[in-house]
């Protein structure tokens, strides 16, 4: 499998595609509402194709590397630090 290189900076603590202001779960959520890889392209003329299939090697890789109570208390101490972000360096947030 190939690394995910396209899919390294984080945006307001999501995982967003090569420093843009695009997340992966916003192209993950256009690929489940039946969006073609074409329409994205299209409509996001900035990414590729290979930044979508990253996307979905991402995502197929924290499925299988996290049980869904991790993914849930990871998400819950992501929320109480940005709730408390005002005493934390911004660029110390994932």
């Amino acid at each position: 499998m190939n690394e995910l290189p396209s899919i390294l900076k984080l945006w307001g603590g999501r995982a967003c595609i090569r420093g843009m202001r695009i997340t992966v779960s916003l192209v993950l959520s256009l690929i489940a509402n039946e969006m073609t890889i074409e329409e994205i392209l299209k409509e996001y003329p900035d990414l590729e194709a290979e930044d979508i299939k990253a996307c979905l090697r991402y995502a197929a890789f924290l499925s299988t590397s996290f049980t869904l109570a991790e993914i849930v208390f990871i998400e819950h101490i992501r929320i109480v630090l940005i709730s408390h972000s005002h005493f934390i360096n911004q660029d110390q947030l994932i």
